[in-house]
């Protein structure tokens, strides 16, 4: 299985907190990432893959897209029309991190 990811100018990414060329930490944001609410006082950061999916970024207890360097992540794929009830055919794809 490939690591959970998306394309982003080019290049397959992994870990939505790292520069792709330098390593360096960077905001969700850098590459299309929005704050959402998902309900129940609970956001996280967003990006529509275009293909029916979104990717989803959370702090490991899933409740915040707020996170601080070397924190754990759970970063996701899911189906645009259920990211809040299930994550479908992607569930075994979901991982955790440490930002950087």
């Amino acid at each position: 299985m490939s690591a959970v990811g998306f394309m982003h100018a080019g290049q397959w990414v992994t870990n939505p907190t790292q520069h792709p060329d330098t390593g360096d930490g960077v905001s969700p944001a850098f590459y299309g990432f929005e704050i959402i609410d998902t309900g129940g006082g609970c956001t996280a950061w967003h990006k529509d893959l275009g293909d029916g999916h979104c990717a989803l970024l959370t702090s490991f207890d899933g409740g915040s897209h707020h996170f601080e360097r070397g924190e754990s992540l759970i970063f996701g794929l899911y189906d645009t029309d259920d990211y809040c009830s299930e994550a479908l055919d992607y569930r075994d794809d979901l991982i955790a991190f440490s930002t950087t």
